[in-house]
């Protein structure tokens, strides 16, 4: 599915740009944390519980969402009204299409004067951010409770595979690798499958792939392509069953080598809500760059 999240279209900034926030609102916990544009120093975080609107409802992930952002703010003595306040990055959860971000725009905009700059996006962009230090272009691919693959070119085609949640059984995921361990174990327990389970040569038979590591190619070559990356691109390997350099984590990361050798594999230098501050202060100086080309 591909979708391209919508920015707030903001006026000319009076002045130089000063401080951008970023939100990372995940299915548990929602952090926001506030950096200088320039610097990109870390001057308040703040976390507060969950803000995805299909978990907590849309009236309780907005009032969350709104707290969060008064208390980030609050802490660095900065009020929502200031108007050097350059950027707001909001990456989160449970925005899955353009129609979510625009209603979630056209709600969090009217806290904010209106040089302030605010964009809206999945969570995936604060985890492809991660990785790139702030750099929205390439792909991620996040297994942790869920899956998700999210890709980004720079001319800001965006595209994602996966992520619909355990009831469409994202492949790949913890929820996933889990149910499928133990309906092994149970299948072997009542002896109608062999205690060693071979999977691998009937998935590839069945998807039409010579190897296990052609999988790769054939799961996500579609999201890669359609939001048009080619030639070398960072491919940033984050969420719990991914960040940790574990056996499995290994083992994906050598198979993305193998099916994808354009792929600069990489992990994340820094947490999804930094990421997405990070991704606020990149917005706030191409705002500042095409007011200065412009006058």
């Amino acid at each position: 599915m591909t979708t391209a999240f919508p920015e707030r279209k903001s006026a000319v900034l009076s002045k130089a740009p000063s401080f951008s926030l970023g939100v990372d609102g995940g299915g548990t916990s929602t952090t926001a944390v506030l950096v200088d544009t320039h610097t990109r120093a870390e001057i308040a975080r703040t976390t507060s519980s969950s803000t995805n609107r299909n978990s907590v409802g849309a009236e309780q992930a907005l009032q969350t969402l709104r707290s969060l952002v008064s208390d980030t703010l609050a802490a660095a003595a900065l009020p929502a009204t200031a108007e050097d306040l350059a950027s707001v990055c909001l990456c989160m959860s449970g925005v899955d299409t353009p129609a979510d971000a625009e209603r979630l725009a056209g709600q969090v905009e009217t806290w904010f004067p209106m040089q302030t700059v605010v964009r809206v996006s999945n969570d995936a962009a604060a985890a492809l951010a991660s990785g790139t230090g702030g750099a929205p272009c390439g792909c991620v691919l996040i297994a942790g409770t869920g899956t998700l693959a999210y890709a980004r070119s720079a001319e800001g085609r965006e595209a994602r595979a996966s992520g619909w949640g355990p009831a469409f059984l994202d492949g790949g995921s913890g929820y996933d690798l889990g149910q499928r361990a133990l309906a092994a174990v149970a299948r072997a327990a009542d002896g109608r499958a062999p205690a060693a389970i071979n999977l691998s040569h009937k998935l590839c038979s069945h998807c039409g792939a010579d190897s296990p590591e052609d999988l790769l190619r054939w799961a996500y070559a579609d999201t890669m392509n359609s939001c048009g990356l080619d030639g070398k691109f960072d491919m940033v390997l984050a969420g719990g069953l991914l960040e940790d350099h574990t056996i499995y984590s290994r083992m994906v990361a050598e198979q993305i080598s193998a099916a994808l050798p354009e792929a600069n594999v990489i992990r994340p230098q820094v947490d999804a809500a930094l990421a997405a501050a990070l991704l606020a202060a990149v917005n706030a100086k191409g705002i500042a760059g095409q007011s200065t080309s412009s006058s």
